[in-house]
C-alpha cells in the first residue's frame, strides 16, 4: 500500500514539474518552439515552412538529376510516377514538444 502511494506521489510531482517548466518557458522571448534552435535539439528535418518534394529526373543525355517540384513547375515538366522523393519535415513546435 505504501508503495502505491509513493508511485502516485512521484507521478504527481513529475506532472507538476513539467507543467511549471512549460509555464515558465512560455514567458521567454522568443518562444523556444517558435523557431528551430539547436540548443533544444532541432535537427535537419526542422523547418518553419514545408519543404518541396524532390524528383529523380532522367535527363536527355541519360544522366539522373534530382530537382525540386518548384523547378518542375517553372519548366513545365512533370515528375514521372514513382520517382518522387519525400523530404521529411517537422515544424519547430512539433519537434520541440517531442
Amino acid at each position: 500500500m505504501v508503495l502505491f502511494g509513493a508511485i502516485d506521489d512521484i507521478s504527481y510531482t513529475c506532472i507538476l514539474a513539467y507543467s511549471l517548466y512549460y509555464l515558465f518557458a512560455s514567458f521567454q522571448t522568443p518562444l523556444p518552439w517558435a523557431d528551430c534552435f539547436s540548443w533544444w535539439g532541432a535537427d535537419e528535418t526542422c523547418s518553419r515552412t514545408p519543404k518541396d518534394p524532390l524528383c529523380n529526373l532522367t535527363r536527355d543525355d541519360g544522366y539522373f538529376e534530382i530537382v525540386n517540384t518548384t523547378w518542375l513547375h517553372v519548366n513545365n515538366a512533370t515528375c514521372p510516377n514513382g520517382s518522387e522523393i519525400y523530404v521529411p519535415h517537422q515544424g519547430p513546435s512539433e519537434q520541440y514538444w517531442e
